[in-house]
């Protein structure tokens, strides 16, 4: 799917509500399958994860539905077959739905699943699946497309996600968060009456699917970089109401929009407290660019910005996230100094930056950094051709297509359904002349 964008003036003074992380619900939806019981979620995205996932769970005997931002899901008679591949291969999601399965029904086919090619190999790493539950104890036989394995119960279990990482010395590279989110998901599903995850990755998504767990009666400790997750008085509820946290993505999405293209914008979120928290490494450098952000009674306040400053950024698994480095590109693009960005978790994530510097942006990549100079504004041309790569280079290319003051044609915009509910209605009302 394309979209053109024409010349446009957004309005100020408006407010876009903000919806759930759709990370977090591919969480509990595994957790779900795995706790084998019924549960209502609240504030859920309608994205490509949140429709798929639903349709697996169909497929296998269960029940799934979707209303006005709620998913109503009963795993109770889900049955074990084989899994729909050509669904599995269009989110990477699925990789949580299959280990869920596995747990559950201690079987499952290996079938390759997908999700946008941010990966420096090009594809998502899906073999660490196999590796964790091996090293939670699991033996496993395997005819090369099923395995089947059983695992023996321990009171104690360690495990270190340092392991998964590139370095031994911070949480770097593209392993490291789904590596955490499956050891908890093993944590809560295997036999082990504790486990321990020494240096986790802590995200929104860590954040509900751990609270999610606590409502069956998981005791969770965090103390410094251990995670202790104790199921030894689970009680898992006939039916459990979980409202997602916000999706911190859409919010540096809103930001970033409201920066570019200085307007004044108010986003609603649900749970500001928690978006405080999850987002502190962003709204730290948003601050030392002269960013000042309004934050009160679940609402975040994006005032028209003077002039930006210029900052130095290393995406780590501990700092400013990586699905926000591109966005952090687009406004360090119009500070009054040279800026750099070194990504150290998805090493090649810059796709979108010849197509930035179409639109007159100064960006050079140097292996897995980037150097950013301050936008001229010097477009040579009336009509461009952008490509959208991915989720969040969709959502970059479509607020710098609104800035350009140029028409602007971007293709594979179908991108944004991977992560966003309603993007370009939210443009529209903004004031945005789009067209599909």
């Amino acid at each position: 799917m394309n979209i053109v964008v024409k010349p446009s003036k957004l309005k100020s003074d408006k407010t876009i509500k903000v919806l759930g992380h759709k990370h977090s619900f591919v969480q509990l939806v595994a957790a779900t399958i795995i706790f084998n019981t019924r549960c209502t979620i609240l504030n859920v995205p309608k994205t490509d994860d949140t429709d798929i996932l639903c349709k697996l769970i169909i497929k296998l005997g269960g029940k799934a539905g979707f209303k006005n931002n709620t998913v109503y899901l009963d795993t109770r008679s889900m049955k074990y077959k084989r899994i729909d591949a050509q669904l599995c291969n269009k989110i990477h999601g699925a990789l949580y739905f299959i280990f869920a399965l596995a747990i559950r029904f201690h079987r499952f086919y290996v079938v390759p699943t997908g999700g946008c090619n941010i990966s420096t190999k090009g594809e998502r790493p899906c073999n660490h699946l196999i590796d964790i539950l091996n090293s939670f104890g699991v033996t496993h036989k395997s005819n090369k497309t099923e395995y089947s394995w059983k695992t023996c119960k321990k009171t104690k279990f360690v495990q270190n996600i340092k392991r998964f990482s590139d370095t031994m010395f911070c949480l770097t590279g593209e392993k490291v968060s789904s590596a955490t989110k499956l050891c908890i998901l093993a944590a809560i599903g295997t036999r082990h009456t504790k486990t321990i995850i020494k240096n986790y990755y802590f995200r929104t998504d860590v954040y509900d699917l751990l609270n999610f767990a606590k409502l069956c009666g998981i005791e969770i400790k965090q103390i410094n970089n251990r995670l202790v997750i104790d199921t030894e008085n689970k009680n898992i509820p006939d039916n459990m109401v979980y409202t997602l946290s916000d999706c911190q993505s859409e919010v540096m999405t809103f930001i970033t929009l409201a920066i570019v293209n200085n307007i004044k914008l108010t986003i609603r979120v649900t749970n500001l407290d928690v978006l405080q928290n999850i987002l502190y490494p962003e709204l730290k450098i948003l601050h030392e660019m002269g960013v000042n952000l309004v934050l009160k009674n679940n609402k975040i306040i994006v005032p028209k910005q003077k002039q930006l400053s210029g900052a130095n950024i290393r995406i780590t698994h501990k700092g400013i996230q990586s699905d926000h480095q591109p966005f952090m590109a687009l406004l360090l693009s119009f500070a009054n100094d040279k800026s750099v960005i070194k990504e150290m978790v998805w090493r090649s994530r810059f796709a979108y930056v010849p197509e930035l510097n179409k639109l007159g942006y100064s960006i050079k990549k140097h292996s897995n950094k980037i150097i950013i100079r301050p936008y001229k504004h010097n477009i040579l041309q009336t009509d461009i051709n952008l490509n959208a790569t991915d989720t969040r280079a969709a959502a970059v290319l479509c607020i710098a297509a609104i800035k350009s003051g140029t028409t602007v044609k971007i293709t594979n915009i179908e991108n944004i359904t991977r992560g966003y509910d309603g993007f370009i209605n939210n443009l529209i009302k903004l004031g945005a002349k789009v067209s599909k």
